[in-house]
């Protein structure tokens, strides 16, 4: 069982606050005799049992030169087991990653620019770890670093 919640939320002419969150409660009811490898407190792979994210924007107009627009997203994912053992060397940590954009749009609508920051606090982080019990050894995929980018955008 699980829940899911969005808000949109426009408290202010400009400012936009987005939110989700969800939680998954899985549960193992039997384990077939015989079967050493799980029992009923054991949790199901790859499914965090929290995640949540928040995003905010405010539009800021600059008269005749368009309007900025700054955005900050966070999200956040709770800890999850990567092999049915739940080892702790398959387990892959929680984490919160902060994105940040600024954008320009210019008055007429045809033109806009952008900077944008992922992983802006540089966390580093796995998205996935696989444990190689018979080599002694765990492999992880690291998740992508803070990177930076610049657009620029004409629509006709």
């Amino acid at each position: 069982k699980g829940a899911e919640l969005e808000i949109e939320a426009r408290p202010l002419a400009g400012l936009s606050v987005l939110a989700s969150a969800s939680w998954l409660d899985f549960e193992l009811t039997r384990v077939a005799p015989g079967i050493t490898t799980v029992n009923l407190n054991t949790q199901q792979v790859f499914a965090p049992e929290r995640k949540a994210s928040l995003g905010v924007q405010y539009e800021l107009p600059i008269g005749l030169a368009g309007t900025l627009i700054p955005r900050v997203d966070a999200s956040y994912q709770s800890e999850f087991f990567t092999a049915i053992d739940n080892s702790l060397e398959g387990q892959v940590d929680d984490y919160t990653l902060v994105n940040a954009r600024l954008t320009w749009q210019s008055s007429s609508g045809d033109w806009s620019a952008a900077f944008a920051l992922t992983n802006a606090t540089d966390k580093f982080y796995y998205l996935n770890k696989f444990r190689q019990a018979p080599f002694g050894f765990t492999i992880g995929q690291p998740g992508r670093p803070r990177e930076w980018s610049i657009s620029v955008k004409r629509t006709f």
